[in-house]
């Protein structure tokens, strides 16, 4: 799993004025709306990472009989977003250590082998996605900070 790092440091002024005019609630439901909206961003992007760099267009083919997922990996990227008690809400996109879905084997690293090149795994894919779209997430966590106080001040 990996995790995106944002950096609130340019929003710091702007969310220390909202939490003097907003309950936790309001706050935990703007910080909602901009996690889902960068999980989005951040989901198109390895989809169509994962789809650029795959190895055949028509997975059908590849693989032993009886063993091949019902479709193609980048179709079938996981996202959510969660609240936990150690993170707040946080988005998920990509496979997590539990997972257990047809396309799990994109959560293991492959090394290569003798005669293998190593290949990339979803770790990689997200991480890549993550710095392409760096900036449009912070531009939507700039965006919903700057609209709930202009609503909260009139």
């Amino acid at each position: 799993m990996e995790f995106i790092k944002m950096d609130f440091s340019t929003f710091e002024n702007t969310y220390k004025e909202l939490e003097k005019f907003v309950d936790d609630a309001s706050l935990e439901k703007i910080n909602r709306k901009v996690i889902k909206q960068a999980v989005e961003i951040g989901h198109a992007e390895t989809v169509s990472l994962i789809k650029s760099r795959a190895y055949s267009s028509d997975n059908s083919k590849s693989g032993r009989k009886g063993a091949r997922p019902s479709g193609h990996a980048g179709d079938n990227v996981p996202k959510k977003v969660t609240k936990s008690k150690d993170y707040g809400i946080s988005g998920v996109v990509g496979w997590d250590r539990s997972d257990r879905s047809e396309h799990f084997y994109m959560k293991f690293q492959e090394f290569g082998t003798s005669t293998e090149p190593p290949h990339q795994t979803a770790k990689h894919f997200i991480r890549d996605a993550t710095k392409n779209s760096q900036d449009e997430m912070q531009a939507i966590m700039s965006r919903e900070y700057e609209k709930a106080l202009s609503e909260v001040l009139g």
